[in-house]
């Protein structure tokens, strides 16, 4: 099966045999939104074919939190805690869970991962690194989409994947502040344009005010032609 791009390739002894089935390290005990150990250490590291069952991530607590906020979440390998997936990303909250929703399983786009971590290998399995069976790529018309088992993305952070995650905020919190001072100058640019105007505006209808008191005060010269009666003749 030939690789979808987007996809970064992996190879089959990412899957080899390991202290812990596929993966060097157990599952940790205290996995995010009550997530089950037994089930997740079977489906992460003793299988490459099933899955948790369809809206199982529906009934944890990961559903009332992404239908109450915006805010992007980060899900971390259940074994090692390394980041795998940050989403969303390039799309809202709502479109994630509708996504989701549809297919039965928390639903990845390219951009949403963490490509350090995570591997396609030739079958479509999607894995970590470290050997974490997460799920499967199963394209579409928008591209590659990762149908991944919360069980297994549901772990903990550990020391320098909470610091990969907190520059990828910071990165994201710069990039905003960015924009914002760009908008705050394009409306100061703007609002001394008005004024300009304004000033521009004001002086020359002065100097017409001016111009007319004194010509207006100023008596005919019978001596000569009238100036105001052939002008206002003209008009």
């Amino acid at each position: 099966m030939a690789m979808v791009a987007g996809c970064v390739p992996g190879d089959e002894s990412i899957m080899r045999p390991k202290a812990h089935g596929t993966s060097e390290t157990p599952v940790q005990l205290n996995l995010r939104w009550n997530c089950d150990n037994d089930q997740a250490n079977q489906i992460c590291n003793h299988n490459r074919h099933f899955a948790e069952f369809s809206g199982y991530w529906k009934t944890t607590p990961l559903y009332a939190e992404v239908t109450s906020s915006d805010e992007p979440i980060t899900y971390f390998d259940s074994n090692t805690g390394k980041p795998l997936f940050i989403a969303p990303r390039g799309r809202s909250m709502a479109e994630f869970v509708a996504e989701s929703s549809k297919h039965g399983w928390p639903s990845f786009r390219d951009e949403e991962v963490v490509w350090e971590n995570v591997r396609c290998l030739p079958g479509g399995e999607t894995v970590s690194v470290d050997g974490t069976h997460l799920g499967d790529n199963i394209p579409d018309a928008s591209g590659s989409r990762y149908c991944i088992d919360l069980l297994c993305i549901s772990g903990n952070p550990t020391g320098d994947e909470e610091t990969l995650v907190t520059r990828y905020s910071k990165v994201k919190e710069e990039k905003n502040d960015t924009e914002d001072s760009n908008g705050v100058l394009t409306i100061m640019a703007r609002i001394r344009g008005i004024m300009a105007g304004i000033v521009i505006c004001s002086i020359v209808g002065l100097v017409v005010v001016v111009t007319h008191n004194k010509y207006s005060d100023k008596k005919p010269n019978n001596d000569g032609p009238n100036f105001l009666a052939v002008e206002n003749e003209l008009s």
